[in-house]
């Protein structure tokens, strides 16, 4: 290893013991809080899959899914137990790679505003006809651009009209911007898991362990983790060993706090 390496390791470490508080506090934020064993995983093996409530899944009427690439494995799982409507998000493909019934979709991405191929929640409820009495599933899996969405206030107050919300966090991309902002935006980002937390039970979560994590004496910190949510308001009652690892030849992490 060059000594210009063995430098950049080094300046890496002392950063992220500097930011290692603030790394605590977001993984503390990444606790269970609703505790089920009426779970199923929906999806193809290792990536690509989600965990979520069995019984409840023959009520909803609509599934929202931003984020497909060449994967609608969870969408069409979802299909096997629900028949609802399915409305398909994304505009880096130019259609499905393969058909889904009962669903429709669009070559367009989510943001915090309407701006060429990106809408908000908003238009995207009115591009799928859905009223405020449906029984609402959202999945998102958006490269860190979920950011914006949680970011945004009007988003934010869509967002907690779906029943249940399972999607992909990624706690350190920042999309372009500089890493000397990486502590605020992590500190922006606590402020936003704490605001989930207030109107959402996380019954799962689950890091990918492709994304790499930190390894610190007392807890793991994840850079991307599976979040799968129940809005506080519905009203369905232990984990069990349902997730898998993203990549089966790495180990698995779910638990990031440690000796607990």
């Amino acid at each position: 290893m060059s000594i210009k390496i063995k430098k950049i390791n080094m300046l890496k470490k002392i950063f992220n013991l500097i930011l290692s508080p603030i790394y605590r506090l977001i993984v503390y934020q990444l606790k269970i809080d609703y505790f089920t064993d009426d779970l199923i995983r929906l999806g193809k093996r290792n990536d690509g899959g989600y965990v979520v409530m069995k019984s409840s899944l023959d009520k909803y009427s609509n599934l929202i899914s931003f984020g497909l690439a060449g994967d609608v494995s969870f969408e069409k799982d979802f299909q096997l137990h629900s028949d609802c409507n399915c409305s398909c998000f994304d505009p880096s493909i130019n259609e499905l790679p393969e058909i889904v019934k009962s669903t429709t979709f669009f070559k367009l991405g989510i943001d915090s505003s309407n701006h060429g191929e990106y809408i908000n929640l908003d238009k995207v409820l009115e591009l799928s006809k859905i009223s405020n009495d449906r029984k609402l599933f959202l999945k998102m899996d958006i490269e860190g651009y979920e950011w914006n969405v949680l970011n945004d206030q009007k988003c934010f107050d869509v967002l907690k009209k779906f029943d249940q919300v399972v999607f992909e966090l990624h706690i350190k991309y920042l999309l372009g911007k500089s890493k000397y902002l990486l502590p605020i935006e992590l500190v922006r980002r606590l402020f936003i898991l704490k605001k989930l937390r207030k109107h959402f039970y996380f019954y799962n979560v689950h890091a990918n362990n492709v994304c790499g994590y930190i390894n610190f004496r007392t807890f793991i910190f994840p850079q991307v983790v599976e979040i799968s949510m129940i809005n506080r308001n519905c009203h369905y009652d232990k984990l069990d060993n349902i997730n898998q690892p993203n990549d089966p030849k790495l180990g698995d992490i779910q638990k990031f706090i440690k000796n607990q």
